[in-house]
Formats: structure tokens, C-alpha cells, sequence
């Protein structure tokens, strides 16, 4: 009989050890999602022609956001915004609140507990299994095509940077959840009195960079999640006319209503996508982008606005089962019972 219990504590004991050992093990679920445009340029011709034209830019504003939330930290959520403007472009009473050299415009990273990353103004990803729970994510407008033009500085294309990761490395069981966002929103407003129709054509290059992993053999339930959204909308102030491109690989997708035109005669890969996993154990990366242009056409004499952008966001959730009760309490009982063995048998050899 004293066999007997024996066995059944060191079974206990063993079934504990167990336990223990696997909550040591590597157990991550992660996101990211970054992107970079480059060599935005605004350009504005006679309607039909090849002779570029000059109207006036009245306004220009720029926005930026960053939001990171992780529910195991008690410093969320982290949310974080930055704006700039400018106006008056090709008259002498040009001006700009935004930054007179690179980044014209930039915000404070959103970080909530602790990124490997981690530098405000750090665009390069973390490789997952990091051993950390984070949020975070950063955004800037490295240059500005209106911004130097208001500036008289030497003429310059737009480009923007951006990058929204998370990871919940909880090695313990129950939930953990992280959601993360960056933001970029340029718009501008220009008058067309020249009194002549035009074209407005829009070129610029893009990399849209994602991944959802999961190495989570012992969650119940886990998702991970990873998005890039971009997009160009035109507006005539004075009436409902507009037009509208976002770029997903398919050329001759672009919309235009009220009589403005739209043609995206250049569209390499989407950059308006969702990657996602419900996988415990998976890798799915996605890399997309290359040049794109559109045109905008008929532009009447009116007041016009264009707005453009560009969106990373995901979130992650791990939920690992919790003992069951049970289960915990026999192992408890065991663990017990083997003290009460181990002081008998010293009383004994006492």
C-alpha cells in the first residue's frame, strides 16, 4: 500500500513538473506591418496636353497618429498625434508650420510595454520571438513636395514612413491582447482659375511589408492580424463631383463621379490588404508594392481638395487554457501528501 502512495505522489509531482516546464517553453503570438512611399509627386497639366500648369495651392495640412495598446499594461493605450500646415503656395505670402528640413513632420512613437526596437523614429521591424509583450508604432512625413515649395526651397517629391508591430509573449495561462495603428493624412486645397480644364496626375513608389506568426502550440485560441490601407480621394468643394483611387493591382480601378475622371494607368500590387491567422503554429508574410500613378481629369473651374492615406494597423490575441480546478487541486493534495511522507519517515530515522 505505502508503494502505492508513493507512486501516486511521484506521478502527481511529475504530472506538476510538467506543467512547469511548459510554461517555460517559447509561446508567441506577433504582427507586423510597415510601409514607405516615396517619389510622391503632384503634378497638374492642360486637360488633354503635355503642358504643365501652375495653380494655386490656398492650404495644405498634414496629420499623424500612433496608437498602441497592450492589456496587460497599465500605461494603456499609448495615443499620439502630430499636425502641420501651410498655405498661400506660388504668391509671396507662402508659409508653413511644418519643419523647415527632414522629417518635415513626425510624432512621437506610440510604445506601450517593452519593444526591442524601442528608438522614437525607428521604421525597422523586430523579429518575432523577442521574449517581450509590446505595442508600438511610428509614423513620419520624411518630405514634402508643398512644404518646400512654400518654403522656396529646392523642389522636392513627398515621401512617408510608417510601422505598426505587436507581440504577446504570456507565458501564463488566460489572455493577452495588443492592437496597434499608424496613421499619415496629407490634403490639399488648390484653385483651378486658369480657365481651362485640367489633368491632375499623381506617380509615386510604395513597399507595403506584413507578417502574422504564431508559435503557440498550447493556445486555445489565438489571432493575429496585419493591414495596409492606402488611398487618394478628390473632391470639387463647390459641388458633389469626386474621384477616388486605391491602389490594388488592378489598373483602370479607379472611380470618378460628377463629371471628374479617374485612370490608374500604373498599379504594380495591392496596397490595400489584410493578412490574418487563427493558426497556433503559422507564418504568413506578405510583401507588395512597386510604382504606381493616377490620373484625374476634368477639372473644371472650381475649388478642389486631395486627400491622401496611408494606414498600418493589426492586433494579436492569445488565450492559453487554465487548469482545470481539479486537476490543480489534486496535484495540490499530492504535493501534500508527500510532505507528510517525507516528515515520517524523518521522524522515523530520528
Amino acid at each position: 500500500m505505502r508503494n502505492f502512495k508513493q507512486k501516486t505522489l511521484l506521478a502527481a509531482v511529475s504530472a506538476l513538473a510538467g506543467l512547469g516546464f511548459c510554461s517555460q517553453a517559447s509561446a508567441y503570438t506577433y504582427f507586423g506591418s510597415d510601409l514607405s512611399i516615396s517619389g510622391l509627386n503632384i503634378r497638374f497639366f492642360e486637360a488633354g496636353t503635355n503642358n504643365q500648369v501652375f495653380p494655386g495651392v490656398s492650404s495644405f495640412d498634414f496629420n499623424l497618429e500612433a496608437s498602441a495598446n497592450l492589456n496587460s499594461d497599465p500605461a494603456s493605450p499609448d495615443l499620439n498625434l502630430a499636425s502641420c500646415l501651410g498655405g498661400g503656395v506660388g504668391t509671396s505670402g507662402a508659409f508653413t508650420t511644418c519643419n523647415s528640413a527632414s522629417p518635415r513632420l513626425s510624432v512621437t512613437q506610440a510604445e506601450v510595454g517593452i519593444a526591442p526596437v524601442g528608438d522614437d523614429g525607428s521604421f525597422t521591424r523586430t523579429t518575432p520571438d523577442s521574449g517581450n509583450n509590446y505595442a508600438r508604432a511610428d509614423t513620419e512625413i520624411t518630405t514634402a513636395q508643398p512644404v518646400a515649395a512654400a518654403l522656396g526651397q529646392t523642389p522636392e517629391a513627398s515621401s512617408a514612413r510608417q510601422v505598426a508591430e505587436g507581440e504577446v509573449y504570456d507565458t501564463d495561462a488566460g489572455g493577452a491582447l495588443a492592437s496597434i495603428g499608424s496613421t499619415s493624412g496629407f490634403s490639399v486645397t488648390f484653385q483651378n482659375d486658369l480657365g481651362f480644364p485640367l489633368d491632375l496626375l499623381v506617380e509615386f513608389d510604395a513597399i507595403a511589408d506584413l507578417l502574422v506568426e504564431s508559435e503557440n502550440p498550447d493556445a486555445s485560441f489565438v489571432i493575429s492580424r496585419a493591414s495596409v490601407a492606402v488611398s487618394f480621394g478628390l473632391d470639387d468643394d463647390q459641388s458633389d463631383a469626386s474621384a477616388d483611387f486605391a491602389p490594388d493591382g488592378i489598373t483602370d480601378n479607379c472611380t470618378g463621379t460628377g463629371g471628374l475622371t479617374c485612370s490608374d494607368t500604373t498599379d504594380d500590387g495591392t496596397l490595400n490588404e489584410t493578412i490574418s491567422t487563427t493558426t497556433a503554429v503559422s507564418s504568413t508574410p506578405l510583401v507588395t508594392g512597386g510604382a504606381y500613378s493616377a490620373l484625374f481629369g476634368n477639372l473644371t473651374d472650381s475649388t478642389y481638395s486631395l486627400s491622401l492615406t496611408f494606414t498600418n494597423d493589426g492586433n494579436v490575441v492569445k488565450i492559453v487554457p487554465v487548469p482545470e480546478p481539479g486537476i490543480l487541486t489534486l496535484l495540490g493534495l499530492g504535493l501534500a501528501g508527500l510532505g507528510v511522507t517525507r516528515r515520517r519517515r524523518q521522524a522515523k530515522s530520528a
